[in-house]
């Protein structure tokens, strides 16, 4: 995966210079073929360049941004989603354990591990995210919940 971010990255680049490039050039070619001043040609022709170049730039930042805008509703999402289904987690097990019934007990405490284990693994890998990241927002997130409850 890191190598196809790579060559995409490259290709990226590759294209945004070769459209500076050709649209610089070309843009010097009209104003030599008009028979401009010199030093206005290259002031113009590099203003041309410039603009281009942070049109591209600034594009890029922007894409950039939209998707950490997206990773971090994500985020929020199943920071939420965590956080609910653990308060329903914890109700389950405290009246699994009021029943006396041993079998019922440790079913109960089976299914809670394996639910918050989905929480912990499967559900930020489910969303193509990093399993570190997603660890520190839901460890906010109980910290959060914890605090708001106790």
């Amino acid at each position: 995966m890191a190598v196809n971010t790579r060559l995409r990255r490259l290709m990226a680049f590759l294209v945004a210079a070769g459209v500076v490039t050709i649209l610089g050039i070309g843009c010097e070619a009209l104003l030599f073929g008009r028979g401009d001043n010199r030093l206005a040609v290259l002031f113009f022709s590099n203003a041309v360049t410039g603009v281009i170049a942070g049109a591209l730039y600034l594009q890029s930042r922007l894409r950039e941004w939209e998707k950490q805008q997206v990773l971090q509703d994500r985020l929020k999402k199943i920071a939420d989603m965590n956080h609910h289904v653990r308060n329903a987690l914890a109700v389950v097990q405290f009246y699994g354990t009021q029943r006396g019934d041993r079998y019922a007990t440790e079913a109960v405490a089976e299914a809670v591990k394996r639910i918050e284990w989905t929480l912990r693994e499967v559900l930020p890998k489910g969303w193509n995210l990093d399993a570190a990241l997603c660890e520190g927002v839901l460890k906010r997130s109980r910290a959060a919940a914890s605090s708001r409850v106790g």
